[in-house]
């Protein structure tokens, strides 16, 4: 048996396990503080002024309690508008021809070699976000 066969056999052994990572920000505190915690009346989290019970408390319950939760839905991606990053790109490209003494130089280089895995088909995130990152 693997070790990650032995921490996924069961929800308790995996909850064993990531609560006892060390961790003031897993993803069972925020779920915790979204559900628990933002209605809570008390002018200071404190272990005294928390009115939940102890069992909450606990870094291996917190765990256990999360992955119970239904998870959530990822985001849908908003589709990438590929004609508006060729205008930016044409745009800054016009830009960087004009600058005289060859001080655009650089960027037409960069500009170029963008331009290049453009047009050579290439439609990535990585693409777009370059090519909208240019100034």
């Amino acid at each position: 048996m693997t070790n990650f066969e032995k921490i996924t056999a069961t929800p308790r052994a995996l909850a064993e396990l990531l609560g006892g990572v060390a961790s003031d920000a897993g993803p069972w505190d925020a779920a915790f503080t979204e559900r628990y915690c933002k209605a809570c009346a008390a002018k200071e989290c404190t272990d005294a002024a928390c009115a939940l019970p102890e069992v909450y408390k606990d870094p291996r319950k917190m765990a256990a309690w999360w992955l119970g939760l239904e998870a959530e839905q990822e985001k849908a991606e908003e589709p990438l508008d590929w004609g508006k990053a060729k205008e930016h790109l044409d745009e800054f490209k016009k830009l960087y021809s004009q600058l005289p003494d060859g001080t655009g130089c650089f960027g037409l280089v960069t500009i170029g070699s963008i331009e290049r895995r453009y047009e050579a088909g290439e439609r990535t995130r990585w693409l777009y976000d370059d090519m909208m990152s240019i100034e």
